[in-house]
């Protein structure tokens, strides 16, 4: 799977620390959207970020690959379970086009948490 990272996510000890398998593939930007700190994490004691539609706002970031069998891992950190609700999750996983090191016309299909 390809994964739009943003916030501490683009900490590469970090997510080998959730993801082992996870390759560096690219800095890519996705548009619209601006990052924001709207959740609190009570086992951090600070913000955590986040990313909201915005009109000609852009949120860089890393994307990485991730093996497919890593998932489900990702999402349990992300406080994402596809089976419940959307209003039961912290975040929910949608397909985006992000572009490559910001040019447009290199769409990279990623998986964002939103």
């Amino acid at each position: 799977m390809l994964y739009f990272a943003y916030g501490s996510n683009m900490h590469f000890g970090q997510m080998r620390d959730r993801c082992p398998s996870a390759q560096f593939v690219c800095v890519a930007v996705l548009k619209g959207h601006r990052l924001a700190f709207t959740r609190y994490s009570k086992s951090r004691g600070c913000g955590v970020a986040d990313v909201v539609p915005q009109p000609g706002g852009e949120v860089w970031g890393i994307v990485y690959g991730i093996s497919d069998n890593e998932v489900a891992r990702l999402d349990k950190c992300e406080g994402y379970n596809p089976e419940r609700p959307r209003c039961k999750n912290a975040y929910v996983r949608e397909e985006r086009c992000v572009y490559r090191d910001g040019d447009e016309g290199l769409c990279v299909v990623a998986q964002v948490y939103f």
